[in-house]
């Protein structure tokens, strides 16, 4: 008995801790992202155009967040994803990129936001001025701007009012009250008086008893075993640091750095009047101000620094580094060990071994990747792109991605037509089903060899389909799910845990899984009229033969063993 009050009160604490952390770090809205930038000038250059193109309404949460290293252009904040679908219709039509995403909206990385309520005041495209209203008396104005300089970068909340004078004696005494009662003024509200401290301790006194007597507790599967949790806590058990949602399959364009750079470099190279090459281009659209621009390229050793554009076929010798973007219109020739930070072609790409990709790297045509080879952050192809083993990735796209050994011979191909129908009563577990459609179970599920499910599958357990069974709907589980040889899977899969792939398997659908995925030998993914996704939060080791109509992210590390 002491031993579980005792768990309850470190419980309790653990609760507690989780309010006082701030609200906005906790939270995630969708949003619409129009571009990703590596200089602030790009990103307000896409800024000012939301602006021209979307509504009053629209334009409401228009920001640039600073988001690991790179100026991102997001808009609206909804709980929903509905309405957030329709923003991202208005912000296609003039980026045809855009994206819904999932994310937490930070006041610290936010460096331009535009509100509605504030439009009329302040203009969205400038920096906010520190209003002179609440400056010192006897300060100039020019000595209290610099206090605003290390403010959020983002307009008042309502109609600016002027606030009583402060004195150079008052503002030492009490800066923090100082600080809220201006920054009211400048919004138009009373300054504010507070709860006091008695509310929270009563928030706090009513969650400590809630805890201790278990009244809200509910049983759910956590890594440490079965354990009795708050439902406030349960509810969340299963949210990401990246969320993983069917839209998401529509929403990501893996190709969207290299469509910008093409769309972007080929604009410089039409405008620009060339009369002899290999020439420098002036332009105003690259940090660097000017463009090489090249008939042919051959680099012998050494490295690449300036931004170029090749308008025939590029050869890179052993050993050497493109440090920079890179933008062909021919084939291009990669030998081993070479360095590559950003490039995107026409034609088709052929490497050696060892290659490093600092950034990305396109095709849009075919592109085959030598061993032990480091992709990046990603490797896109617009048709075949051919993966060797030893390479290790984050994101890669192909219609299709194959690995060595390709076969077009391994036979994923359903089993005959008369295999047996499998029903409730054939099952060896409390089986509910649900809408006629789906068969639930809390139990751990396993559907044995040489049979046809016509039904949806889900478990709060492990979810297991033993060999040559052909289901026909989709498969969840909140453990993991084990695949066994020659199943077919017309659905989507996904494990809330680990997922693993058995040989010479055919799924249809999306898979999703928030551990680790493996895929054996032989395994097929998508089919080539409809590409799909496969998304591992952990990682993901993919064996020879294997054949995904579409795009396969990771957070961890890809590995093709």
């Amino acid at each position: 008995m002491r031993k579980a009050i005792l768990r309850r009160l470190l419980l309790s604490g653990a609760i507690i801790s989780l309010f006082a952390a701030p609200l906005s770090a906790t939270e995630e809205y969708y949003t619409v992202q129009a571009g990703s930038y590596p200089s602030i000038t790009e990103a307000e250059k896409c800024y000012k155009d939301l602006i021209g193109s979307l509504t009053e309404e629209q334009r409401d949460h228009l920001r640039i967040e600073l988001v690991k290293g790179y100026y991102t252009v997001r808009v609206g904040r909804f709980d929903q994803i509905e309405p957030a679908r329709k923003l991202l219709e208005s912000v296609r039509k003039g980026y045809g990129s855009a994206l819904i995403l999932k994310a937490y909206i930070k006041e610290e990385r936010i460096k331009k936001i535009y509100r509605r309520e504030a439009a009329a005041e302040a203009r969205p495209e400038e920096p906010v001025q520190p209003a002179p209203e609440v400056a010192v008396a006897e300060t100039p104005l020019k000595e209290a701007a610099p206090a605003e300089e290390t403010a959020p970068l983002k307009p008042p909340e309502g109609p600016a009012t002027t606030p009583a004078p402060v004195t150079k004696k008052e503002a030492p005494e009490e800066p923090g009250i100082k600080k809220k009662e201006e920054a009211a003024a400048r919004r138009g509200e009373a300054p504010e008086e507070g709860w006091g401290v008695g509310f929270p301790i009563v928030i706090l006194a009513v969650l400590f008893l809630l805890v201790l007597v278990g009244a809200t507790h509910r049983r759910i599967t956590s890594f440490l075993g079965e354990r009795r949790l708050p439902w406030f806590i349960g509810l969340n058990r299963w949210n990401e640091t990246y969320p993983l949602y069917p839209d998401m399959v529509q929403d990501i364009d893996p190709r969207y750095a290299a469509r910008n750079l093409r769309e972007k470099f080929s604009s410089i190279i039409e405008e620009a009047d060339i009369n002899k090459l290999p020439a420098q281009v002036k332009t105003d659209l690259l940090k660097e101000s000017s463009l090489s621009i090249h008939e042919t390229l051959e680099s012998v050793g050494g490295k690449l620094s300036s931004p170029t554009a090749v308008l025939g076929d590029l050869t890179l010798s052993d050993g050497f580094r493109l440090l920079t973007e890179a933008y062909v219109k021919g084939d291009v020739e990669i030998g081993d060990a070479v360095t590559i930070r950003s490039l995107a072609a026409d034609g088709e790409i052929r490497t050696g071994k060892r290659l490093r990709v600092l950034r990305w790297m396109d095709s849009e045509k075919n592109v085959t990747i030598e061993e032990e080879s480091n992709l990046g952050m990603s490797v896109t192809a617009e048709e075949v792109l051919l993966l060797s083993r030893g390479c290790l990735f984050k994101v890669i796209y192909g219609k299709p991605v194959r690995t060595y050994s390709y076969s077009k011979e391994t036979d994923t191909g359903e089993p005959d037509e008369d295999i047996v129908l499998l029903s409730l009563e054939d099952m060896d577990v409390p089986i509910k089903p649900l809408k006629n459609r789906i068969w639930f179970t809390k139990e751990e599920l396993i559907i044995p060899s040489g049979v046809r499910v016509f039904k949806n599958l889900v478990t709060t357990s492990n979810l297991t389909v033993r060999s040559t069974s052909v289901i026909h709907g989709y498969l969840k589980a909140h453990k993991n799910i084990f695949i066994q040889d020659n199943v077919t899977v017309k659905g989507d899969v996904t494990a809330y845990n680990d997922l693993y792939i058995g040989k010479n398997v055919h799924v249809e659908g999306t898979i999703y899984s928030r551990g680790r995925t493996y895929l054996d030998r032989g395994v097929r993914i998508g089919k080539a009229e409809e590409t799909v996704s496969l998304f591992s939060l952990r990682s993901i080791e993919i064996c020879e033969d294997v054949e995904i109509f579409g795009l396969a992210f990771t957070k961890g590390v890809g590995r093709i063993i």
